[in-house]
This record gives structure tokens, C-alpha cells and sequence, in this order.
């Protein structure tokens, strides 16, 4: 096979609910993405955090023809936590009513595209956890920030987290670790992963100034079990700890929904 092509899905696309790959399976992926931060960034607060308020914000192509190629219901199906491959993508849309998500659909300036030299796929998701509040947006900021493309064939990358730059594809398990920006962090991660028999593949780190806010982005070959997630979310210097999923899978189980505090204790 090809150095090009990393699987056999490169060639003949993914499994999944159509018409559109990069139209579809993308935004369904990238709306799991959104979910899955969301519940690591309240996990300390509210255990079954779920997305109640939704501002999408679609860009190029993909504002242009949302409802055609179904990118609409895509998108809700994944923040609800729907695969790309579940039938249940058809009908996001009444299953997002009964769950009580709210999503306020945007169209994003071609300026921002050029600004920021992304993609005509890309969608820039701000979730606030549920229940969606009774006013239009609540003053407090989302708890997740994200911007991710969908780059084709049901790939997405994830470029945007909280003001965080970022780059990874979640293909692979990735554990995303908010921490204050101090000595030692890096390698108490590093050890817990090492101890519990998980090895890393790919580590990005960024701040957002010395001693400030930063963010590890971590993928490893191994599945990222909950009790080491748990031991990362307890050192003194950790805020906040997310897994990313990758695998295909069936919708989340929605629970009965309290107020949820924003991340930041606002």
C-alpha cells in the first residue's frame, strides 16, 4: 500500500451514514469530539455533562450545502453521541428535541477562512452543557471552544481548543490534559501513562504564558482506561483531563440533566 495511505478506508472512505464523507461523516465525528471535551472539562462537577446549548458555526461548503448533504443532523447526532456508521443519524434532529439540545446554526465569514488560511469544511462548535439555557446564549463563555476540519473521506482534524492551538485527528486515543504551567507536570503524566503500560505516539504541548494556563495533547497506542485518567486528574497541577474516542459505537446513554458550573468555576 502506498506511504500516502495509512488504511484501506483512505481509499474507499469510511462506514458510514451518506451522502458525504467529508459532508457527513466528518461533522458527525467532530460533534463527538466536542462531547467528549465537554465531558472531561466538567467531569470534576458533573459526571454525565452533555451538551445543552450548541453555537455551530459553518463555514464554506459546508454552510452551503448543510441540509442537502445532511451535515445538519450529522453534527447533531454526534454531539449526541452517535458514530458516523448508526442509523440513528437520520432522525438527530427529533432524537436532539427529546434530549433537549439546542443548536443555533451560523454561517462563518469567508474573511475568517483566509484569516486563519482554514479550509472551506471547517465548523467551529461553542458548547455550553445542558440544559440549554432559556435565553438565547448565557453570559457565562462555552465550556468548549473547538474549531475542526473536515479534511475528506471521514477524516477531521481538530485545530482549536479553548484558544489552545491544536493538530491531531483523533484516529488514535487522545488524552487532552489542561494544567497550570509548572515544572514536572509533563513527566508525572508521562509516568502514570508509563506505569499503567501505555505507550505515546505523538505529544504536543502549548501555554498560554509562563506559569499560566497550558495544554498536553497526548495520542497513544493503547485505549486510555478511566482509572488512569482519574490518577492524571488528581495531580495538585491538573485542571482538567479529556478522552477522545475514536472507535465507532452507539449513541451515549442521555441522562436526566441538573445545571452544570463552567470549568473555570464561573
Amino acid at each position: 500500500m502506498s506511504a500516502h495511505y495509512r488504511s484501506i478506508f483512505d481509499i474507499i472512505g469510511p462506514v458510514m451514514i451518506g451522502p458525504s464523507s467529508s459532508h457527513t461523516a466528518g461533522p458527525a465525528r467532530l460533534g463527538r469530539v466536542a462531547r467528549n471535551v465537554l465531558a472531561g472539562a466538567l467531569a470534576h462537577q458533573h459526571p454525565q455533562a452533555q451538551p445543552g446549548l450548541v453555537r455551530a458555526t459553518l463555514y464554506g461548503s459546508l454552510a452551503a450545502t448543510a441540509r442537502g448533504h445532511g451535515t445538519d443532523l450529522a453534527l447533531l447526532g454526534g454531539l449526541l453521541g452517535l458514530a458516523p456508521d448508526d442509523p440513528r443519524l437520520r432522525e438527530a434532529d427529533q432524537l436532539a428535541a427529546q434530549a433537549g439540545l439546542v443548536v443555533q446554526w451560523e454561517t462563518g465569514d469567508r474573511a475568517d477562512l483566509e484569516q486563519q488560511n482554514l479550509p472551506p469544511t471547517s465548523i467551529r462548535l461553542q458548547v455550553w452543557p445542558a440544559p440549554a439555557p432559556a435565553d438565547d446564549l448565557p453570559e457565562t463563555p462555552p465550556a468548549v471552544d473547538m474549531l475542526g476540519v473536515s479534511v475528506g473521506g471521514g477524516s477531521i482534524e481538530v485545530r482549536q481548543i479553548n484558544g489552545f492551538p491544536v493538530s491531531f485527528a483523533a484516529d488514535q486515543p487522545t488524552l487532552l490534559v489542561f494544567h497550570r504551567d509548572r515544572p514536572g507536570v509533563v513527566a508525572q503524566v508521562a509516568m502514570a501513562l508509563a506505569r499503567a503500560g501505555i505507550n505515546l505516539s505523538q505529544m504536543s504541548l502549548g501555554r498560554k504564558g509562563r506559569g499560566r494556563q497550558a495544554l498536553m495533547v497526548i495520542t497513544t497506542d493503547q485505549p486510555i482506561p478511566i482509572i488512569l485518567t482519574e490518577q492524571v486528574r488528581q495531580l495538585s497541577s491538573v485542571d482538567w483531563v479529556a478522552v477522545v474516542e475514536t472507535g465507532y459505537g452507539g449513541m451515549l446513554a442521555w441522562t436526566p440533566t441538573t445545571p452544570c458550573a463552567h470549568p473555570s468555576g464561573r
